[in-house]
């Protein structure tokens, strides 16, 4: 039987293939391209992650009415996945997907996804982002730098995740147990 969090991440899945059929989304996030579910499958996750994050009390956007900035570096290989998500509240609050995020600006994101091709970048957001409460999720074939708090892996062309608890105590972000059931690998890198 599933728990609760699984449950969540399956409905938001579900959701996010009925509104890619209703928006007009379906074209591109479900044509048997892989690649395609694959960035669809990874949205549902970023939008996800917020419920299983808590964000330290100081940095005040997530208490207030702004909205989660979910910030893209790199290359988008989203498409339009997130083209209805933008201003509109989604688990119970707004989100705003910004894209083409430059280093420099990054700091004000709530989580900030690195596309592969950009990870040679992660030395400059390091120095940028310092102890700020940034959540930063890449996709490799495993953690290797201190500042990615999630990242994605593909195991048996299954999207899957794993977490660097060190990256979480260094921001001062709080991650439910829940999250880190579902993990496939649970690591600290310092």
């Amino acid at each position: 039987m599933l728990n609760n969090s699984l449950k969540k991440i399956v409905f938001l899945l579900i959701l996010s293939s009925l509104a890619g059929r209703i928006f007009g989304i379906s074209n591109y996030a479900f044509a048997g391209d892989f690649v395609a579910r694959e960035a669809t499958i990874k949205a549902g996750f970023l939008l996800k992650f917020s419920e299983f994050i808590q964000w330290p009390e100081y940095y005040s956007s997530l208490h207030s009415e702004e909205p989660l900035n979910i910030c893209l570096h790199g290359e988008d290989k989203f498409g339009n996945i997130f083209d209805y998500v933008n201003d509109h509240d989604i688990l119970r609050r707004k989100i705003e997907i910004t894209r083409s995020v430059p280093i420099n600006e990054l700091k004000s994101c709530h989580l900030v996804f690195i596309s592969t091709h950009k990870i040679e970048d992660i030395d400059k957001l390091a120095r940028e982002i310092r102890k700020s409460p940034v959540l930063v999720v890449t996709t490799s074939k495993a953690i290797s730098h201190p500042l990615v708090a999630i990242n994605f892996r593909k195991i048996n062309n299954r999207i899957r995740f794993e977490i660097n608890l060190s990256a979480f105590e260094r921001s001062g972000i709080k991650i439910s147990s829940e999250l880190l059931k579902l993990a496939i690998n649970i690591v600290r890198i310092d």
